[in-house]
């Protein structure tokens, strides 16, 4: 009797040990462990167009003859983005299985991709069209796999299920992710001369300023104010931050978006930057829908002829969307670029002024009546 009721005690410590692993046990549903998208990896050469959308935007990359483009304006994708992204894809696993749930697909950001949605839905057609692979890539899980694995959520568009696969796409419909958005870069010591125009005032010019000599007190050796305001106003002042905008907006000119140029642009302003090799380069800039756009073209090339060719193809026949600050600045006025003085009326002694006396000499001081 006690042999059978040690045999019974036995088998449920057994039982309930068995219960106990498979509750806590990784739930194991058909596909597990297998490509996230079948068949992909021999297809991969096939690829000629990739697709991303985001929050309602989406971006177009092509395959071209001279390599990967992205958006309506052409601009060259850096090579091993795409490469990156592709190759990812194709080895992407299903590592365990997330909820098959719709309502709490927005949790993991693989719902339907919306205006509202931070979930990213990429296809990859080939040269007729043809969808290769379609899914949609929602939030990361760094490390949810052990071992530091690059993890994140997903899901096949018309499948409930979605899964946390092994590895990890971070794919943008924002084409400064894909392609190098420097459209301008120039040494600080190459600007020798800028000209901001507006219709129907007179350009305003400046001139490189001359290297200061060093403080050895101080440690001073830098430049300031980059730019000096030729012919400005007797007594006005250099507004620093005004002119250090303007000079490095454009020895560093980037871009945020980049479309094909159309017709009926009106620029508020024209911005002409000349380098000490003769090379001279324009920018239009105008305000559209709230944002600032500029076109550019080369003037003169001087003797920086390769630099110039290389303007010539970034700039032709496409308009460029830049930050508010380096559109505000390629914008400046006469008002942006000195300091404004304030005058104390309280205290004309502060001004330059002599006080009036309270009572003229020789004159009674007026009395209350």
């Amino acid at each position: 009797m006690l042999m059978v009721t040690a045999l019974v005690a036995a088998l449920s410590v057994a039982l309930a040990g068995w219960a106990w692993m498979q509750a806590r046990a990784p739930l194991r549903v058909a596909g597990q462990g297998q490509a996230l998208l079948p068949g992909l990896q021999a297809r991969l050469a096939d690829v000629v167009r990739v697709e991303i959308t985001r929050g309602g935007e989406t971006l177009v990359l092509r395959r071209g003859e001279a390599g990967w483009v992205a958006g309506g304006a052409d601009w060259p994708v850096l090579p091993q983005q795409v490469k990156s992204v592709l190759v990812t894809l194709a080895e992407m696993k299903k590592a365990q299985p997330a909820t098959a749930l719709p309502a709490r697909h927005r949790a993991i950001f693989v719902d339907a991709p919306n205006a509202e949605s931070l979930a990213v839905r990429v296809v990859l057609k080939d040269a007729r069209g043809r969808a290769l692979a379609d899914v949609i890539l929602g939030k990361e899980a760094f490390d949810w796999l052990g071992g530091g694995r690059e993890a994140q959520f997903a899901r096949i568009p018309g499948e409930k299920r979605a899964w946390l696969v092994e590895g990890r796409v971070r794919a943008t419909p924002r084409i400064t992710a894909w392609v190098d958005n420097r459209l301008l870069r120039l040494p600080e010591d190459a600007v020798a001369e800028v000209i901001i125009r507006h219709p129907g005032d007179a350009p305003l010019r400046l001139v490189a300023s001359p290297p200061r000599k060093a403080d050895d007190k101080k440690g001073i050796s830098q430049v300031p104010v980059p730019l000096k305001l030729v012919d400005a106003p007797e007594g006005a002042e250099p507004n620093v931050t005004g002119i250090r905008q303007l000079f490095y907006s454009l020895v560093d000119l980037t871009f945020e978006d980049v479309r094909r140029a159309k017709a009926g642009v009106k620029p508020v302003a024209t911005t002409e930057v000349r380098t000490n090799g003769g090379l001279r380069v324009a920018f239009d800039v105008w305000k559209e829908n709230g944002r600032w756009w500029l076109r550019g073209r080369v003037l003169e090339e001087g003797r920086d002829a390769a630099l110039a060719e290389a303007l010539r193809r970034k700039l032709k026949d496409r308009h460029f969307q830049v930050f508010d600050s380096v559109g505000e600045a390629l914008a400046s006025g006469l008002a942006d670029l000195i300091e404004t003085r304030k005058v104390d009326l309280t205290q004309p002694e502060k001004n330059g002024e002599t006080a009036p006396a309270s009572t003229p000499p020789g004159a009674q001081a007026p009395t209350t009546p």
